[in-house]
């Protein structure tokens, strides 16, 4: 672990913040150029079948470490073989992932014609599955500025792959460079900072455990993540990879936002919850999410402000091919704003109450899902889908807030 005093700790936390959204952003910028809206599209779609499957392969595990570890050790008690057990267990989960996803994308590229590049996304997907369980590792023992480091170096790491590969094997090429830098990550994180856990064998009792806790937040997640992205979906469905490009074009500013979103709530979801474990007060800790939001909303809103008013000549002068993208951008900028306003979460495991979360998620996906199908029945353009993104967001965090620190404030 680094130690710092704590005043260098949240200097250097900030600094290495900085560098991972820096590096998150120069990626995004990146890649559209590297690639044809074609292939961008072919990226974005495996970049959207992982971030559905990496949230619900550990079934439940990884949600139930984040949130029975900060509890236990606010009462000071043991978690060491409680983190190797989870972690064994989304190992395990990955290996599974990655081997059922590669036989039906090779199946699906042999039976229709499908760009081969997609492969990629199998071992894309286990990859990002390791490196979500051990930054949870650092995420449930409070070393953000290792978790910061982490994410820069994710992103650091993929950027002179990506152009060395992807001049001559396009979307394979910036998918293996994505891939081969969370391979580093693993090795890095398991063996500087994760290296008291052991992989162990006998994890069902405890996976069992965890499972119970978490899995109603990864279910959770899990459809508020497929919500989030049926617009996506659709577009991918009615418009094709082309079409898909443009929309992950604009929707990067969203990617931005969420790495902002994450780098916060990463640092603050487990002192919350310890705090919690420690005083048993309800109060102190929806005013602790509510002040971390509006230092959310606050930095994304200062970050924001000068990208939009330079993005239009920014994209016409660098990206031509992504010009109708520009239209997209004032909903997606309003979807994202919701988005980073989201620390409600905490408030849900908090109570322990994940099944009214749960409930939430799947009434906004729905809801947006029903929106999407009627914009592609009518055969919409991408502007409709952008504001049933913005509308399904800005839904989902007035009711999450409503309904998360009433739960808390109930259980008590």
């Amino acid at each position: 672990m680094i130690r710092l005093p704590n005043d260098w700790s949240h200097t250097l936390y900030a600094v290495a913040f900085s560098a991972a959204a820096a590096a998150a952003l120069m990626k995004t910028l990146l890649y559209p150029q590297l690639l044809l809206p074609q292939e961008f599209g072919i990226v974005s779609l495996a970049f959207l079948i992982t971030a559905v499957g990496a949230t619900i392969t550990a079934g439940g595990v990884l949600d139930g470490l984040v949130r029975e570890v900060p509890i236990l050790r606010g009462r000071q008690e043991d978690t060491t073989r409680l983190r190797s057990a989870g972690i064994s267990a989304a190992l395990c989960a990955a290996s599974f992932a990655t081997s059922g996803l590669a036989i039906a994308i090779g199946y699906t590229i042999w039976a229709r014609d499908v760009d081969s590049a997609l492969l990629w996304t199998a071992p894309y997907l286990g990859c990002t599955v390791l490196v979500n369980a051990l930054v949870c590792d650092l995420q449930i023992r409070e070393k953000s500025l290792e978790y910061a480091i982490v994410l820069f170096l994710k992103s650091a790491l993929a950027v002179p792959i990506a152009i060395a590969t992807a001049p001559t094997f396009g979307a394979s090429g910036v998918l293996a460079a994505e891939t081969a830098a969370l391979l580093a990550c693993v090795a890095l994180t398991r063996l500087v900072w994760s290296r008291d856990l052991q992989l162990i064998t006998h994890f069902v009792q405890d996976a069992r455990r965890l499972v119970r806790s978490g899995f109603s937040f990864t279910l959770s997640s899990f459809v508020q993540n497929v919500g989030s992205t049926i617009d996506r979906w659709m577009v991918q469905a009615t418009q094709g990879s082309q079409g898909l490009g443009t929309y992950a074009f604009a929707m990067n500013f969203t990617s931005v936002g969420l790495v902002l979103v994450n780098m916060l709530n990463l640092y603050n979801t487990p002192r919350i919850l310890r705090a919690y474990g420690e005083d048993n007060s309800p109060q102190n800790a929806v005013r602790q999410a509510t002040r971390v939001t509006a230092v959310t909303l606050t930095l994304f809103a200062i970050a924001a402000m000068p990208i939009l008013v330079a993005l239009p000549t920014f994209v016409r002068r660098w990206y031509p091919s992504y010009v109708d993208a520009l239209s997209l951008l004032p909903w997606v900028v309003v979807g994202t704003l919701a988005m980073t306003a989201s620390s409600y979460d905490v408030l849900f495991r908090a109570s322990g109450r994940g099944t009214a979360l749960l409930l939430l998620q799947a009434l906004t996906a729905g809801g947006t899902l029903a929106a999407a199908a009627m914009a592609a029945w009518f055969g919409a353009p991408l502007t409709t889908y952008a504001v049933i993104f913005a509308c399904g967001r800005l839904a989902l965090m007035a009711s999450g807030w409503i309904v998360g620190s009433q739960s808390l404030l109930r259980a008590r």
